[in-house]
């Protein structure tokens, strides 16, 4: 999760430009992470993308997505 906070730094993201999600759609973007992670959704990036990450790890990318504003 540090290492993710880093590359959504301030400095790098124009805050205004990202639309925040529902908190209820927290549960689906994990459920969405997961399904890339264990090859259940069909991808070209996002399944070797999301190997690189524990099943908590993307709980905390959801998490911390659903929070933005």
């Amino acid at each position: 999760f540090r290492t993710f906070r880093l590359m959504v730094s301030p400095a790098y993201l124009d805050w205004n430009a990202t639309a925040p999600l529902r908190p209820e759609a927290r549960a689906a973007m994990t459920a969405a992470l997961l399904a890339f992670r264990e090859d259940r959704q069909p991808s070209t990036v996002m399944g070797r993308i999301t190997k690189g990450f524990s099943p908590a790890e993307l709980n905390a990318i959801a998490v911390f997505w659903s929070a933005v504003r």
